[in-house]
């Protein structure tokens, strides 16, 4: 009965957040201001871009937007439930989402910008990201999501700047919770795996 629960708590809000995502074309978005680094970003490949919303995002991709738009809702919904279902201050405003489907987009965006170092990267209302690997996997990539939704959202729920420390520390709670949780989930079967 244990997994049933945990299994329809993972799977409810997955559902609801993918029938939430529309791909629509770009003229057809309710917003396509984009700051100077989002016109880096979709200059690069350009032709392979495609565009979609949700309830709180626009999400430009290369690969797959559904699953770029599910994990950006489910981590606001987590986001907004521990800071105490704070109120939106950007109601009716969406935050852009650019996902990097290639590795070699990324790293031509990421030098562009001057953050060759960066694996993904928030500025303003805006979310840069390598969604995927060599492969086309979206491997390992839960940890800086996480972490850069969190100051994302920062930018949705506070006024001004949070301290760095603040704002960097709660960051990494998220990043590191998402690592956790799954680690967690895989130890739990490989212990039961054990005792059977």
């Amino acid at each position: 009965m244990r997994w049933v629960m945990i299994i329809w708590l993972a799977v409810a809000p997955v559902a609801w957040a993918a029938e939430s995502f529309q791909e629509k074309p770009w003229e057809k978005l309710s917003s396509r201001e984009v700051s100077d680094w989002g016109t880096v970003a979709l200059g690069i490949n350009g032709g392979k871009w495609k565009h979609g919303e949700t309830e709180h995002f626009i999400i430009h991709f290369t690969r797959t937007g559904e699953k770029a738009a599910v994990r950006s809702e489910l981590f606001y919904q987590k986001i907004k439930v521990f800071f105490g279902n704070r109120a939106d201050l950007m109601p009716g405003r969406k935050s852009h989402v650019f996902a990097f489907g290639e590795a070699r987009d990324w790293a031509q965006f990421a030098g562009k910008i001057e953050q060759p170092w960066a694996a993904g990267i928030t500025r303003g209302d805006e979310f840069f990201y390598n969604f995927s690997d060599e492969a086309g996997r979206m491997a390992g990539k839960a940890k800086v999501t996480a972490h850069e939704m969190t100051h994302l959202m920062f930018n949705r729920f506070f006024v001004g700047r949070l301290p760095l420390w603040l704002n960097e520390g709660i960051a990494e709670y998220f990043g590191q919770r998402e690592t956790s949780t799954a680690t967690e989930i895989r130890s739990e079967e490989h212990t039961s795996e054990l005792q059977s």
